[in-house]
């Protein structure tokens, strides 16, 4: 697929900025509730970047995967970084939404698995 290294390259931002949220949270946000969500974000960011880096699926099923993951990414961690560093508590109600996305996308991964494994 042509497209892959779009989403290397995106899990690679999302890899950087999730880093850059760590250590917000590790060393600029006081309120000790705020620093855990917004470094569980961080980490979920992190998880998830990884695997749209390294990942080497082919077809539809594995875009539909990568869209799914960008998406949850952007929605779960977005959101809880959003409301936690950017005080744009609105966001929040987009969290469910994207943990939803990242669930979708590791179960879509083992149908993908599932139908590629070599016998």
């Amino acid at each position: 697929m042509k497209a892959t290294w779009i989403f290397n390259a995106l899990g690679a931002v999302f890899g950087l900025l999730a880093v850059i949220a760590g250590a917000m949270a590790a060393h600029a946000i006081s309120d000790p509730h705020a620093a855990a969500m917004v470094e569980k974000a961080a980490l979920y960011a992190l998880l998830h970047a990884g695997l749209l880096v390294v990942w080497s699926g082919t077809g539809v099923l594995a875009l539909v995967i990568r869209l799914t993951m960008t998406g949850g990414i952007v929605l779960f961690s977005g959101s809880i970084i959003g409301k936690y560093v950017f005080d744009l508590y609105a966001l929040s109600a987009l969290a469910p939404t994207g943990g939803v996305l990242l669930m979708v996308g590791w179960a879509l991964l083992i149908l993908y698995a599932i139908l590629n494994r070599r016998t």
